[in-house]
C-alpha cells in the first residue's frame, strides 16, 4: 500500500519537477482552447462537421508541437494520420447514428496511436500483435498518468514573471472560494428578497451563451490536460516506453496451463463439432441449396440457432486464444493440429450462419441488426482463416487481424447502412418482392435512407403507400411539410443530412390529398 502511494506520488512530483520551455507553455495555452472548442464542437451524440474541423485543429497543434520538439512524421505516422482523416471524413458525408458513435472512439483511439507513431513510443516499429499493448500504455499510463503536466506547466511560467507569485496566490485564492461564494450567494438570496431581485436582473443581463461557454472552458480542462500530458509524456518518454522483451517474459510467466490438459480440452471440443455436422449434416446445409426444412418457415430456419451459432463462434476464438496464451508449449505440433481442426470447424460454422442471414435478408429484407451481425461474422471468418494459414506458415498474424478489423470497420462506416437498408427493401418493394416497411422502422433510420424513400414515394402507385412515405420523409403526419432550418448546427451537419433537407423541400405532396389531411 505504502509502495503504491509513494509511486503515485513520486509520479505527480516528476511532472512538477519537469523543465519547461516556451514552446511547452504554447502547448499549454492551445491545449486549453482545443478544450473548449471539444465541447463547442464535437456532439457525442451526432457528430458531424464540428468534429472534422476539431481533428483538423487538434492534428495541427500537435504536429507544430512535434516538429518544434523534432519528431516529423514518418511513412508509419503518415498511415496513422491517413486513417485519421478517412475516418473525420465520416462525419462530413454520412448520417448514421451507431456507426457514428462507433467511430468517433475509433478517432479518438486512432489519434492516440498516431502520436505513439511519430514520437516512436511502440514496442514495435510497426503494426503488429503489440499494437493493442501500445495503444492501452498510451492512453492509461502517459494519457492519464500525465494529467497534472498541463497546470504545472501553467504554474512554473507564471512563476517566472513579475508578481507571478501573487497572480498564482490569487488565482488559487478565487478558485478556492467559487464554491464558498456559491453557497453565501444561495442563502443570502433566500434570505432577503432585495438581494434575490438584484441577482436576478444580473442573471438576466448575463446571456444563456455566455454561461454555456464558461461551462464548456470548464469542462475543456479535464481534456486539456489529458492531450497534454498524452502529447508531452510521449515526447519525455515518461514514463519510459515498454520493452519487447519485459512484454514477452510476461507473457512467457502466465504459460502456466500443461500442453496435454491443453491439447485433451481442444480434441474434446473438436470431438463434439464432429459429432454435431455428422448428426445435422442435411439441417445445416439446406441453406447453401435454399431449401427449407420440413414444417418450417424461413424466418423459422433462418432465427433457429442462428444466435447460438454466433455465439459458439466467439467462444472458439477465445479458446483458441486462451490456449495459445495459457500452454506451456505455446508452439506445439499436436496444438496446432488441434486448432486447425477447430478452425476449420469454426469457419463451417460461419458459413453455414452466413447462408442462413442471406436466405433471411432475401426474404424478409434489410435491417441494421441484420447488417452489423453479417459484417461480424465476416469479421470473424477472416480471422479464423488467419489463424488457420497461421499454423500452417508463421507470419505477422497480428497485424493481419487488425488490418482486417480495419477494412471491416470502415467498410461499415463508408457502407452507408441506412441508406443500403432502404435502397435494397424499397427496390424489393417496387419489384413487388416485399412489403412496404413500417413507419416505425422507416423512421428509426438516418437521413442516408432519404433519398431511396423519395425514388419509392414518386413511383409507388398504391396511394397510402405514397402518403406513408410522404410523411416519413417530411416527418409531418397532418400533410404540411416539415420545417427546415435555415442555417445547419455545425456540430451535427452532413451531406446526407443536407441532401435530405433539399428532398424536403422539394417534395410535393401526393397527388390526390389536394391539400387535405393526410391518413398518417
Amino acid at each position: 500500500m505504502e509502495n503504491s502511494a509513494k509511486k503515485k506520488s513520486t509520479l505527480y512530483e516528476a511532472a512538477w519537477d519537469m523543465e519547461y520551455t516556451r514552446a511547452d507553455g504554447a502547448l499549454a495555452v492551445s491545449l486549453l482552447a482545443v478544450g473548449f472548442l471539444f465541447w463547442e464542437l464535437v456532439s457525442l451524440f451526432r457528430p458531424g462537421a464540428g468534429t472534422v474541423i476539431f481533428t483538423g485543429i487538434v492534428c495541427s497543434v500537435s504536429v507544430i508541437y512535434l516538429n518544434h520538439k523534432g519528431y516529423r512524421q514518418n511513412k508509419r505516422s503518415l498511415i496513422g494520420l491517413v486513417v485519421i482523416v478517412l475516418s473525420s471524413a465520416v462525419f462530413l458525408i454520412f448520417d448514421g447514428y451507431l456507426e457514428k458513435q462507433l467511430n468517433l472512439l475509433f478517432i479518438m483511439a486512432a489519434f492516440v496511436q498516431w502520436i505513439a507513431l511519430t514520437t516512436g513510443s511502440t514496442i514495435e516499429n510497426r503494426l503488429s500483435g503489440y499494437s493493442l499493448i501500445d495503444l492501452l500504455y498510451q492512453s492509461f499510463a502517459r494519457g492519464l498518468g500525465n494529467l497534472p503536466c498541463l497546470p504545472s506547466i501553467l504554474a512554473k511560467h507564471i512563476k517566472q514573471k513579475k508578481a507571478g507569485k501573487g497572480t498564482a496566490a490569487a488565482l488559487l485564492g478565487i478558485l478556492i472560494m467559487i464554491p464558498i461564494l456559491c453557497a453565501v450567494i444561495m442563502l443570502l438570496v433566500r434570505a432577503d428578497p432585495a438581494f434575490d431581485h438584484w441577482m436576478g436582473s444580473i442573471k438576466k443581463a448575463v446571456s444563456d451563451e455566455f454561461l454555456i461557454y464558461v461551462w464548456y472552458f470548464v469542462l475543456g480542462i479535464p481534456v486539456a490536460c489529458y492531450l497534454c500530458g498524452l502529447i508531452r509524456g510521449s515526447v519525455e518518454k515518461h514514463p519510459s516506453a515498454m520493452e519487447k522483451t519485459k512484454v514477452d517474459r510476461a507473457f512467457e510467466r502466465i504459460r502456466i496451463a500443461p500442453a496435454a490438459a491443453v491439447c485433451s480440452s481442444l480434441a474434446a471440443l473438436n470431438l463434439v463439432y464432429v459429432i454435431f455436422f455428422l448428426a445435422q449434416t442435411s439441417y445445416l446445409f439446406s441453406a447453401f441449396r435454399q431449401i427449407l426444412p420440413e414444417h418450417m418457415t424461413y424466418a423459422e430456419y433462418a432465427r433457429h440457432g442462428f444466435f447460438e451459432l454466433c455465439a459458439v463462434t466467439a467462444i472458439n476464438l477465445a479458446v483458441i486464444f486462451a490456449a495459445k496464451l495459457l500452454s506451456q508449449e505455446g508452439r506445439g505440433k499436436l496444438l496446432r493440429i488441434e486448432v486447425i481442426l477447430l478452425s476449420v470447424f469454426t469457419l463451417a460454422l460461419t458459413v453455414i450462419d452466413l447462408s442462413k442471414m442471406v436466405l433471411y435478408i432475401q426474404s424478409y429484407g434489410l435491417t441494421r441488426l441484420r447488417i452489423y451481425t453479417s459484417i461480424f461474422m465476416i469479421f470473424l471468418f477472416i480471422v479464423f482463416l488467419i489463424i488457420l494459414l497461421r499454423q500452417v506458415r508463421p507470419f505477422q498474424a497480428g497485424r493481419a487481424v487488425i488490418l482486417a478489423a480495419l477494412i471491416c470497420f470502415f467498410g461499415l462506416c463508408y457502407g452507408n447502412v441506412d441508406g443500403q437498408i432502404a435502397k435494397y427493401n424499397m427496390g424489393q418493394y417496387l419489384a413487388g418482392n416485399l412489403e412496404l416497411m413500417d413507419r416505425a422502422s422507416m423512421e428509426a433510420l438516418s437521413d442516408g435512407a432519404v433519398p431511396y424513400f423519395f425514388k419509392a414515394y414518386r413511383e409507388a402507385s398504391d396511394e397510402e403507400d405514397a402518403q406513408l412515405l410522404y410523411a416519413v420523409i417530411t416527418g409531418d403526419s397532418a400533410g404540411s411539410m416539415a420545417q427546415v432550418p435555415e442555417k445547419e448546427d455545425i456540430k451535427t451537419f452532413n451531406l446526407q443530412q443536407y441532401r435530405a433537407q433539399k428532398i424536403r423541400k422539394e417534395i410535393k405532396p401526393p397527388a390526390g390529398t389536394g391539400g387535405r389531411q393526410l391518413l398518417f
